[in-house]
Order: C-alpha cells, then sequence, then structure tokens
C-alpha cells in the first residue's frame, strides 16, 4: 500500500487526469449520483488526519472525514465503501468503484497504526515528562542548580544530536513550571551556552530553544537580559525557518521579548529594528519566489 498507484482508466482512456498519484491516494469514481455532479472521478487522501476526497485535477479538496468520524470500510472486488458519520452524526455510506479496494483498506489500517503508535508514544513522553519536572521540583536549591548545569553540559558538549534535542527539551520544560529555573538560565551564563545550538539543522531541537527563551521572557525582569545576551539574532534567524513550527516559536518568543520591554531601551530599538528588517526582506523574498 506505500507505494504509488498507477490510474488504470487513464491508460484505457486517455482521460488527462494525473497517470500516477502520491502515496497513499487512490483515484475511484464515485457512486453516489450528487458526488459525481461534482467530479466523475475523485483522489482518495489517506493521511493521518482523516481522509480527504480530492478533486483530480486542481486537487481541491471536495470533502474531508476525520478518523474519529469514520466508523468501518467496506470493500469487494469492484468497489470500495466507506462509513462515515455525517453533520447531523448519522452514519453514511460513501461507495467508489475501483480495483485498488484492498491497497485502500491497507493503506487506511496502516495509517490508524500509526495513530495509534504516536498516541502511545505521546503518553510516553508526558510521564517522562512529569517525572522530570517532578524530581526537579522536589529537590533543594543546591541539587536543582547542580541537574541545570548537568542539563546545559549534555546539550553543548554532546555532539549528538538527540541528546542535545532531549537536554533543551528538558530545560524546555522546567522553565515553563519554574520561575527560579529561569532565572538561573539567565544568571548562569546557561542562555548564552545554548545560543550556539541555534546552528542545529534539528527543527525540534531549535522549538524546544525558542520554546525555553520564550518562558523565560514570561519574566518582566528577565526580558532585557535576554536581548543583552544576544537572543535575538537567532530567534529571528529561527524565524526565518523553512519550517513553520520553528518559525512560529520563535516569531512567538520574540513577540514576548521584544514588544514589551520599554521603548526608551536602547537594546530594544536596535533589536526591533533589525528584527523587522529582516522578516520585511525575507517576505518580500517570498512574494518574489511565488
Amino acid at each position: 500500500s506505500e507505494m504509488c498507484i498507477r490510474d488504470r482508466s487513464t491508460q484505457s482512456t486517455g482521460t488527462p487526469h494525473r497517470a500516477m498519484v502520491k502515496a497513499r491516494q487512490f483515484v475511484v469514481s464515485p457512486i453516489d449520483e450528487k458526488m459525481r455532479q461534482v467530479s466523475a472521478r475523485v483522489v482518495v487522501d489517506i493521511a493521518k488526519p482523516g481522509v480527504s476526497l480530492l478533486h483530480p485535477e486542481s486537487e481541491k479538496k471536495i470533502q474531508f472525514f476525520p478518523f474519529t468520524h469514520i466508523q468501518s470500510w467496506l470493500s469487494s472486488k469492484q468497489a470500495f465503501g466507506l462509513q462515515v458519520l455525517d453533520a447531523k452524526q448519522e452514519v453514511q455510506t460513501l461507495w467508489f468503484r475501483t480495483k485498488e479496494s484492498e491497497n485502500i483498506i491497507s493503506a487506511l489500517k496502516g495509517c490508524v497504526d500509526e495513530i495509534l503508535a504516536d498516541r502511545k508514544k505521546s503518553a510516553t513522553s508526558k510521564r517522562i515528562a512529569e517525572g522530570i519536572i517532578g524530581g526537579y521540583l522536589d529537590k533543594g536549591a543546591g541539587e536543582r542548580s547542580n541537574q541545570l548545569r548537568q542539563i546545559v553540559a549534555e546539550a553543548t558538549s554532546d555532539d549528538d544530536v538527540e541528546t542535545q534535542r532531549t537536554a533543551i527539551w528538558k530545560l524546555s520544560l522546567l522553565t515553563g513550571v519554574s520561575d527560579v529555573c529561569k532565572e538561573e538560565i539567565i544568571t548562569a551564563g546557561h542562555l548564552e551556552a545554548t545560543l550556539v545550538l541555534v546552528r542545529s539543522q534539528d527543527p525540534k531541537l531549535q522549538c524546544h530553544l525558542a520554546g525555553m527563551i520564550a518562558n523565560c521572557a514570561q519574566l518582566d525582569q528577565l526580558r532585557l537580559p535576554i536581548c543583552e545576551l544576544g537572543a535575538v539574532r537567532p530567534l529571528i534567524t529561527l524565524a526565518q525557518s523553512g519550517v513553520s513550527e520553528v518559525c512560529r516559536v520563535a516569531v512567538a518568543a520574540l513577540a514576548i521579548i521584544l514588544s514589551l520591554i520599554h521603548i526608551s531601551e536602547p537594546t530594544r530599538l536596535l533589536s526591533i529594528s533589525y528584527a523587522v528588517f529582516c522578516l520585511k526582506k525575507k517576505k518580500k523574498q517570498r512574494d518574489t519566489n511565488k
């Protein structure tokens, strides 16, 4: 099922539908007359959020069914059926003519298995996070400082990306729950030490780093020191990332740091001017590429 499925009818009829579709996409013919009025053929696009029905030429979304609304699926040698909940929470069955029923069902099962695996992984991560936070908060001041130094050392002295990512993730967790941790990240030089990781090519690590800085900036008294320690330009670099999630978190961190510092601060003025210049330049480049 994890392969491109060739549209057999295109070969026989010469109809200018796309001859090849992506993995987990299947070109089928709807039996429902109402849907046939929209398009005689549709692409069944199976992904983690759910099943989309797309126009085969424009790829415009005709309908979307999240997996939470999919009750079951049916198949025969010549047709495939999808039982879904409609807007009134009533079950309706959509039938499609296709010879790829087995492949479609295999793709659906594979996607469901991935969703269940992700949920299990998320639950495990949540338990680990709760353990890290609980262990930190239960320690005394000296032990907390030692733990932070150890985590920062793991993030900066190990060349293994996974170790670095895990360490920065821990710092983002702890700065999210402890004001003492926020202050120590800044005053103990830990922020300066971790800023070098902005050069990492790992998007998750970059997100955790920007999140850690945003958490620290939640305290009013730390915003100006964060600017003075040179965190603004690295965040601008991340804000120009081609990865949308990295860009979103970095921009959020910049908004917290820059917009709430008093206007008379020269550090803020310089940083904002530079940030606006870079972001406008990036937007202009994107508009040009379009």
